[in-house]
């Protein structure tokens, strides 16, 4: 059966997901109740999401089912859980069929002082995510060819 994620982010488009994970996602809608999205912004010209527990808040996403522990190992690689940025989390989302359990990314305390405002989705399309690809996903894709090469020996 593998694992449910639900994405809010970058994650949501198919291009970003692949170049992570190395697979086509089969999305479904969801809604999350409880957390509100923000953009977070390391430098000018950059821009992803996080997402923080806010009683009145709702995140509109889609949910990934059947991730395997290899996709899940890369995601986890790519919203740096290990460096503690985010940390994955059962939440219950609110999809087509009722509500159901999944994993989502939740900004860590290192990343709440860099929230600047609400994140968009159709801002990041069609500001950020070309850019987005050929830099953030193409150096992500880089590390993990290194790191398979290094666990080659």
């Amino acid at each position: 059966m593998g694992h449910r994620i639900f994405v809010y982010g970058s994650l949501m488009f198919p291009s970003v997901y692949d170049g992570v994970t190395g697979t086509s996602p089969d999305y479904s809608e969801a809604t999350l109740s409880g957390f509100s999205c923000f953009a977070v912004r390391d430098s000018p010209g950059t821009q992803y999401p996080a997402i923080i527990p806010d009683p009145t808040g709702v995140v509109v996403g889609k949910v990934v089912s059947g991730v395997t522990a290899d996709e899940l190992a890369a995601l986890d690689r790519f919203e740096e859980v290990g460096a503690g940025l985010y940390r994955r989390r059962l939440v219950t989302v609110q999809g087509a069929a009722g509500y159901l359990e999944a994993e989502a990314y939740i900004a860590s305390d290192k990343l709440r002082t860099k929230l600047q405002g609400n994140w968009d989705p159709n801002v990041f399309e069609a500001t950020y995510l070309g850019e987005y690809l050929a830099t953030v996903v193409a150096h992500f894709r880089v590390e993990e060819a290194v790191r398979v090469q290094s666990e080659k020996g």
